[in-house]
């Protein structure tokens, strides 16, 4: 009786011992798995999302050129048409237009108005348009239809265009409209970026 109880308890230590010796519970351990991949997965979506986030916009050139031979002018009022051949799609909210002399930057037209130059008209090569403070240049941008799609002047003292317009390719066309004659006289036409996207390009008037 004695041996069979000292038996008897010997394995009941055995159990005992093997018990504490065992491992977390699969319950356990597949919680713990999930939260690990749970935090993983969410370090590399702020990662990727840092990644992504901090990446700019690509550059883009105009490749502006002036077309050959269609400066002319009148004496009093000018015009340059400037062909655009952008390298990507580009809109016109994010890119102006400066012309520059020898000795500074020429001043902006502060409206532009006129039948010959309204959103929507056919624009004829040539036409100039009267208004307030037409005294300095502007441009006016179409495509290869001729229909004007944009206007660019000075609002409150820098230039803006006069409505959103995405180009893209090679045909579209801005005139530059002057009240002097500016080709062949050192002026530049520079295009650059107003917001995240790098803009260059630049053509002798």
């Amino acid at each position: 009786m004695q041996k069979w109880s000292m038996g008897r308890a010997t394995r009941a230590v055995a159990r005992a011992r093997r018990g504490r010796q065992r491992g977390v519970s699969p319950i356990i351990a597949t919680i713990l798995l999930v939260a690990i991949t749970v935090v993983l997965a969410a370090v590399l979506y702020v990662l990727i999302s840092g990644l992504v986030g901090s990446t700019a916009a690509a550059p883009v050139t105009l490749a502006p050129s002036v077309v050959p031979g269609t400066p002319q002018g009148n004496g009093s009022t000018w015009y340059v048409p400037v062909g655009l051949t952008p390298s990507a799609s580009i809109a016109t909210t994010t890119f102006g237009l400066k012309v520059t002399t020898t000795s500074g930057t020429s001043a902006m037209a502060t409206a532009v108005v006129g039948s010959g130059c309204k959103i929507g008209h056919a624009y004829t090569a040539g036409t100039t348009c009267a208004g307030t403070g037409a005294a300095g240049w502007y441009g006016v941008l179409y495509p290869s239809n001729g229909t004007i799609m944009a206007l660019y002047y000075s609002v409150s003292g820098s230039g803006a265009w006069s409505a959103s317009v995405t180009i893209s390719g090679g045909a579209w066309t801005v005139a530059i409209i002057t009240p002097t004659q500016y080709d062949g006289n050192g002026h530049t036409l520079t295009a650059f970026g107003t917001g995240s996207t790098s803009v260059s390009g630049q053509v002798a008037l």
